[in-house]
């Protein structure tokens, strides 16, 4: 089988795709060829690999500082880090963090710890990976011909975790990379927990079906009229309310996913018939997460749009059979609605690098395994 890396611009390298669900993979990729035009805080340009008859998109950045945290480590260590801090109620740990994050930040630069290879990245906050089944000598080769061509860059594996990816993670760290703690993400299974049964979610669920004021539309109901209010909803929620370091996805990006299938829109119009809240799905094999959620904040949170958003979701997910990773963020509500935490990763090969990069990564790597990972788990971060 292997994985066998092939150019986007040519159409003589293209896989045969048997599942149309990747084709829209491929779609996207072609639409991402310039990935700062469809999101606005991205860095860097892209390759890809076919593994069987899946897409993996591999992104390859340098020096991307103070972008999103999805493309520039830099950023997810040391400026997201400083935000997320507010999140600690503790007046002590959060000094001592910051002081901790402070005292990296020139060494960071200085290892250029933005020269990186990220494997399978859709720019998305959390990315899916197909089922293919790859084991440790075909991702080693994989590596290896990376290293050669880049031998500067580690070689990033982002958004595993131990419920959906363990077996890859296992393979991963068979080849020599170091799975490094990124953040706590929430996973909604039936199989590993009740969510149809938690009283938060019935609630929400409830409040769905009865919506007044409000009219639910679906993907075949999403025109080119919406595509600006959905990214100006995106906007309200992830950029303005929470953090300039998520990705900032534009209404070419909006466009570009809804076309290709990519993301499988869902929304909340008013009796205007004005969306003012938005959901977007999307699926690989059994796994399904929400990259695009939006309202509009400045009307009264007692409607309740986020609350139905979310119940969406995790309905779709349940009546789909797909388990739902509902990334990180907004811990206490997600686990009340049935979210069960697991600690999500990055695989790291490092093994290449020059002294100093490689001093930097394993230093990390033993900060985030010892200290920042149980503060996650503690504080829900």
């Amino acid at each position: 089988m292997g994985i066998k890396t092939f150019d986007i611009q040519s159409t003589d390298s293209l896989p045969s795709f048997c599942d149309p669900k990747e084709l829209t993979h491929y779609k996207m990729l072609l639409s991402l060829a310039e990935p700062s035009m469809l999101i606005d805080n991205v860095a860097g340009t892209m390759s890809a690999a076919s593994i069987s008859n899946a897409i993996l998109p591999v992104t390859i950045n340098d020096n991307a500082y103070n972008t999103s945290w999805v493309c520039s480590p830099y950023t997810a260590f040391i400026s997201y880090a400083k935000l997320e801090l507010k999140k600690i109620k503790s007046a002590f740990i959060r000094a001592s963090l910051l002081l901790l994050i402070n005292s990296f930040d020139g060494l960071l630069k200085k290892a250029h710890i933005d020269s990186v290879i990220s494997i399978n990245n859709f720019f998305l906050s959390t990315n899916l990976y197909p089922a293919a089944d790859l084991k440790a000598e075909e991702l080693n080769k994989y590596i290896q011909s990376l290293v050669k061509q880049y031998p500067n860059h580690a070689i990033v594996f982002r958004s595993l975790n131990e419920h959906t990816n363990l077996n890859l993670m296992r393979e991963l760290k068979a080849c020599g990379c170091k799975l490094s703690p990124s953040r706590q993400v929430y996973i909604f299974d039936k199989g590993i927990k009740g969510s149809s049964s938690c009283k938060g979610y019935i609630s929400d669920l409830k409040l769905l079906k009865n919506v007044k004021g409000f009219s639910l539309c679906f993907n075949k109901n999403i025109t080119s009229q919406d595509y600006e209010q959905i990214a100006h909803l995106y906007r309200k929620l992830y950029i303005d309310k929470y953090s300039i370091y998520n990705p900032i996805f534009n209404a070419k990006y909006i466009k570009h996913s809804h076309e290709t299938g990519f993301i499988e829109y869902a929304g909340l119009r008013d009796k205007n018939g004005v969306l003012q809240a938005i959901i977007g799905c999307y699926d690989r094999t059994n796994i399904t997460t929400a990259p695009i959620v939006g309202y509009n904040t400045d009307l009264p949170q007692k409607i309740g749009l986020y609350r139905m958003l979310m119940a969406y979701c995790i309905e779709r997910a349940y009546t789909k059979g797909y388990v739902l990773n509902l990334s990180s963020g907004a811990s206490e509500f997600k686990m009340h609605r049935g979210g069960v935490p697991f600690i999500e990763y990055s695989a790291v090969y490092t093994k290449h690098l020059k002294p100093l990069p490689k001093f930097t990564w394993q230093m990390l790597w033993g900060i985030l395994s010892c200290i920042v990972a149980p503060i996650m788990k503690r504080f829900k971060l």
